[in-house]
């Protein structure tokens, strides 16, 4: 499948819509025990400040990897579909969560072990990347 205007929509949207997901995962929804499980309820309002203004190349990073996966995924989109029973969002968000079930989870549990995190960061953070996949996934799909 060849890179084309649809392409940057569909890149567009997961960048969009990750971003969404980052705000309500590490706000509303899951924001106090990852905080407490990141050790930050115990900064003062100056070093949480201090890290904010730090993760700014983060979010950097986070789109440029949001826009490398997305066009990875389109790429396996268009090999997939040729053989494929169903198209669209729901067979995007398939190939996305097989994509993370095959190379994020198991990096991510093996890092837990060696890196000394533990599990309620493990497990927010595999959840938000599995997210991730998935909406990456859908805006590939529908917008191919």
């Amino acid at each position: 499948m060849a890179l084309s205007f649809d392409t940057l929509w569909a890149v567009l949207a997961a960048v969009v819509g990750t971003f969404v997901l980052g705000f309500l995962w590490y706000g509303p929804l899951l924001g106090k025990p990852w905080t407490r499980a990141m050790g930050w309820d115990r900064l003062s309002e100056v070093e949480r400040m201090g890290r904010q203004k730090d993760a700014m190349p983060g979010y950097a990073t986070s789109i440029g990897g949001t826009v490398v996966a997305t066009l990875v995924l389109w790429i396996l989109y268009g090999w997939a579909v040729q053989g494929a029973t169903y198209s669209g969002p729901m067979l995007g968000m398939a190939i996305g969560l097989a994509g993370w079930l095959a190379f994020y989870l198991p990096g991510t549990l093996t890092s837990r072990f060696f890196e000394g995190k533990g599990w309620t960061l493990t497990w927010i953070g595999a959840g938000y990347w599995a997210a991730c996949a998935l909406i990456q996934g859908a805006a590939v799909g529908f917008f191919a």
